[in-house]
């Protein structure tokens, strides 16, 4: 690159100036005193160089194109973030159920996968446990879904103090999981029961009771939700058909490693 023979002075110190100045508003102080180091050096190196503001001009846009690209991304590096931001909280929303803040059925299935990782590598037992309030349209047609969904929230309180894992698996039935086998699983489900039926629930000067029906099944390596859900499931009917208010555990042959994969 050959430099021009000759410069037009009063041009490019008006450039100089006003650069100086979009710089100073950009940047600041700081490099408003770099530029008058370099316009003094200028001023200096011209009467030995006759091509020194062209090298001058020349360096200087090649400094600001290094300096200037990180102050460039700076928005689009918080733009991205505030973007990630978003797309966890979303996710976050798409697995949690709104109105009890637990997980939902696609959030329970990924902590269950979670859970089934570490449980394997610890050779642990996964146990199942479905809860169901008895009656629970009747709660909502004597007394209203409000009263209804505070029913929900209180059980959901309950659960979320007592397993590591819980959700709501839809309408009135709560799933927890916890690494245990079927008799722990039982006495923790029957502590809940209990504590639940001698819970008040009260909302706007009503008070009521209510009673749990819970199914509850275990089983080993390797684990699948949707068989070991099934079990606790069908557990949880009979409880239903037993008369409610009552813990019933899917019978212990069905825990064996191969009937878990069925």
């Amino acid at each position: 690159m050959n430099p021009p023979s000759t410069f037009d002075i009063k041009g490019i110190a008006k450039f100089i100036f006003l650069h100086t100045i979009v710089v100073l508003a950009l940047v600041g102080p700081a490099t408003w005193a770099v530029s008058q180091f370099f316009y003094g050096y200028l001023q200096i190196a011209q009467s030995t160089n006759p091509h020194a503001i062209f090298w001058f001009i020349t360096l200087l846009a090649c400094g600001e194109t290094l300096a200037f690209s990180p102050i460039m991304m700076i928005p689009t590096s918080a733009t991205m973030r505030k973007l990630q931001r978003a797309q966890e909280q979303l996710e976050r929303m798409a697995d949690t159920d709104a109105m009890t803040g637990l997980l939902n059925r696609r959030g329970l299935e990924k902590a269950a996968d979670a859970l089934f990782d570490v449980a394997e590598r610890r050779g642990e037992t996964v146990a199942a446990l479905i809860f169901d309030v008895d009656r629970f349209k009747r709660v909502n047609d004597l007394y209203g879904h409000d009263f209804g969904d505070e029913t929900l929230r209180v059980l959901a309180a309950m659960l979320t103090q007592r397993f590591p894992v819980v959700g709501r698996w839809g309408g009135e039935e709560f799933l927890a999981l916890i690494a245990v086998g079927c008799a722990e699983a039982a006495e923790a489900a029957e502590a809940l029961r209990a504590e639940f039926a001698a819970r008040e629930i009260t909302l706007a000067g009503e008070a009521l009771r209510c009673t749990l029906s819970v199914g509850v099944a275990a089983a080993v390596e390797p684990f699948y939700l949707a068989p070991l859900v099934s079990r606790a499931d069908t557990a949880l009917y009979a409880a239903k058909a037993g008369g409610r208010d009552r813990v019933v555990v899917a019978q212990a042959a069905a825990d064996s490693p191969a009937l878990a994969a069925a």
